[in-house]
């Protein structure tokens, strides 16, 4: 797969149990994109590189709203807005981690939240969640350039996790086949 370019500027904060996740999407979606940094941890005052990033545009946060609060939903900041004059941060891990990450860290809680618009239902059949609105980070990187860059461009991600979801599908399965015959 080829690197795709993007305007938006991303970065990704990703909990430290996830680096090793054979089914996890932020290396993936680091390795298409041209530039999109990961930081690993739970507590944005012990990554520096992270807070200077904060400080270099400002930056909205992809994190559902669970309360009230100031929420952007991309086809308006795709309006209000160029790609390039802002950046937004995703969070990597389960729902139970990154909320865990986000109350830690007031600074995030102090991000406006920016909300995908219509979004399909999940592909990400190779790790459950109990919630409806689940994406993978690369699936949630999807929507979020197609909706704020209005380009076809990233149909290539799209294809890159349809793909690798179907690998470790198959991988999955044949390991549980092998350990049924056993």
């Amino acid at each position: 797969m080829r690197r795709v370019s993007h305007q938006t500027r991303l970065g990704i904060l990703q909990h430290p149990s996830e680096v090793k996740q054979a089914k996890g999407t932020a290396k993936l979606a680091s390795l298409c994109l041209s530039d999109c940094p990961i930081w690993v941890g739970e507590q944005v005052d012990l990554l520096p590189d992270l807070q200077t990033w904060l400080t270099q545009k400002p930056t909205y946060l992809l994190y559902p709203q669970q309360a009230p609060g100031l929420v952007v939903s991309t086809e308006d900041l795709a309006k209000q807005s160029k790609p390039g004059s802002f950046q937004v941060l995703l969070l990597d891990g389960t729902w139970r981690k990154t909320h865990k990450i986000l109350q830690l860290n007031p600074i995030l809680q102090s991000l406006p939240r920016l909300a995908l618009a219509d979004v399909q239902a999940t592909g990400y059949v190779i790790r459950k969640s109990n919630k409806a609105n689940s994406l993978s980070t690369l699936e949630a990187i999807y929507f979020l350039l197609s909706q704020l860059e209005k380009t076809s461009q990233f149909d290539d991600l799209k294809h890159g996790f349809d793909a690798f979801v179907a690998q470790r599908s198959q991988f999955m399965l044949a390991n549980k086949n092998a350990l049924n015959k056993t």
